[in-house]
């Protein structure tokens, strides 16, 4: 593999091609049927069994050479990747029966699954989203992009650690289990770099929820990639921003995590990206509006942080409450608002930067200092207040119950300002649409038509690069 790469460097393109082709050819040749052996095809034939179970051990190799051709030269996979596809969603799938086939269980282990499904993934990965970008960019074909949903909700699926998706991974390991964990993590957000806007919510909460993984070293290493992650999407031109905003919500969930070492870590790569955002908002303020302003800067990371923590799994229910009591149910709630909201704002590492002089001041007792960016974390709590008290119906009544009780908590964490604070921020912060939908209560009077348009401006605000769906 590696020979074959260094050659194609060196060598014409019609040439390297060729040579790559060739490589391609076999280890497409290898998963294909090992799909058709797993499948089931000749069940009652033991030497295809024994050959099975032979050629499984050989798989990741063959997976991580299509991994590397389709990162140096994209245009020798282009052509196969559907199949590709295909075999890695029959990866994902078919142990996920916990009946599978006698034949299939027994042509592999679970160390070999294990290795086999890393691979897989990270396969995935490189062909859809390579890390370094190729010289000559490809388009992927169609019917794959319409497929990265599906296989990313296949994904998705293995990281929970309380659901063993496949038969075989109940067998495997703790630390084995961990380690498909955060390949499948570490697989969707090197996805996201360039389709993000194809992660359906469901995967994305999952994806956040890793960094609530029972494993410690899974935590630390996905906290890791996750920073990496906001970096890129700050570094854009012009900077996702949105995007930015909505994987460093994540990091308040590191606010529970029992490990000191953990939390100082994810504190860490939150204050990187509060420090970038400012740098972001001052290089762009001049060609942006009042309220493009809100959204560029890093303070509006709360308004993902308080979507994320009320669409949580452990969020207390009613009856929650009633059997353990209001302040343990909502204690781990305080504890990430409060880790996002307190300790980054605080917690120092490089006096020289902006973002931490004006927090040594806010130490030393100068609220001006910082007293516009609490102004725009009040702002922003009181518009997603107003935005879940217009909207009363059915459905949804849990969710924006579980909305206004994190935004009154959030309040609660946030310093008072003083009393003679002439502090002024735009009343109404612009929020997603698809978060927070627009009230439904509709105003009385001959100004209903200028006040509706009105909002509708407020919650679209142009001249912002809004990357969010």
């Amino acid at each position: 593999q590696a020979v074959s790469l260094i050659v194609a460097m060196v060598t014409p393109a019609e040439q390297c091609h060729s040579l790559l082709k060739g490589q391609l050819r076999k280890s497409l040749r290898a998963v294909l049927d090992s799909a058709d052996s797993a499948g089931g095809a000749s069940s009652s034939n033991k030497s295809r069994i024994k050959s099975s179970k032979k050629s499984t051990q050989q798989l990741p190799r063959h997976y991580d050479v299509i991994s590397s051709i389709a990162s140096a030269c994209p245009s020798v996979v282009v052509g196969s990747m559907m199949d590709i596809t295909n075999v890695i969603c029959s990866v994902l799938t078919t142990q996920s029966n916990a009946n599978a086939s006698s034949s299939s269980t027994r042509s592999s282990s679970p160390s070999s699954w294990v290795q086999l499904c890393i691979s897989a993934v990270k396969c995935f990965a490189c062909m859809v989203a390579p890390k370094r970008a190729p010289a000559i960019a490809v388009p992927l074909p169609g019917e794959v992009v319409q497929s990265i949903p599906s296989v990313l909700d296949y994904i998705g699926n293995h990281l929970n650690p309380l659901e063993p998706h496949a038969a075989l991974l109940e067998a495997a390991t703790k630390e084995e289990r961990g380690e498909v964990r955060l390949a499948c993590a570490e697989a969707l957000l090197q996805v996201a770099r360039k389709h993000e806007e194809l992660m359906q919510h469901n995967v994305y909460m999952d994806l956040c929820l890793v960094l609530q993984d029972p494993i410690c070293g899974v935590r630390r290493s996905f906290a890791s990639e996750l920073g990496d992650l906001v970096s890129f999407f700050q570094r854009q031109n012009p900077p996702m921003v949105t995007r930015a905003c909505k994987y460093a919500a994540a990091f308040s969930l590191s606010g529970a995590d029992p490990t000191m070492e953990n939390r100082e870590s994810a504190s860490q790569h939150l204050e990187r990206f509060l420090v970038q955002g400012d740098e972001t908002l001052r290089a762009y303020a001049p060609r942006l509006s009042a309220q493009a302003k809100c959204v560029y800067a890093p303070e509006y990371v709360l308004v993902y942080a308080v979507h994320l923590l009320a669409s949580h799994p452990d969020y207390p229910t009613e009856e929650d409450v009633r059997d353990h009591g209001e302040e343990e149910c909502f204690d781990p709630f305080r504890k990430m608002l409060e880790f996002l909201l307190d300790r980054p704002w605080h917690h120092h590492q490089h006096p020289s930067n902006q973002r931490h002089q004006k927090s040594a001041a806010v130490a030393a007792g100068d609220g001006a200092a910082t007293e516009h960016d609490q102004c725009l974390k009040e702002n922003i709590l009181e518009s997603i207040l107003k935005v879940q008290d217009g909207d009363n119906d059915g459905d949804g009544d849990g969710k924006r119950r579980a909305v206004r009780i994190l935004c009154a908590m959030a309040k609660e964490v946030l310093p008072k300002r003083p009393s003679n604070s002439a502090e002024v921020v735009h009343k109404v912060v612009p929020l997603p649409k698809t978060m927070f939908p627009k009230r439904s209560r509709d105003c009385d009077g001959v100004k209903d038509a200028k006040k509706k348009k009105t909002k509708e401006c407020l919650l679209q605000p142009k001249n912002i690069n809004l990357v969010d769906a």
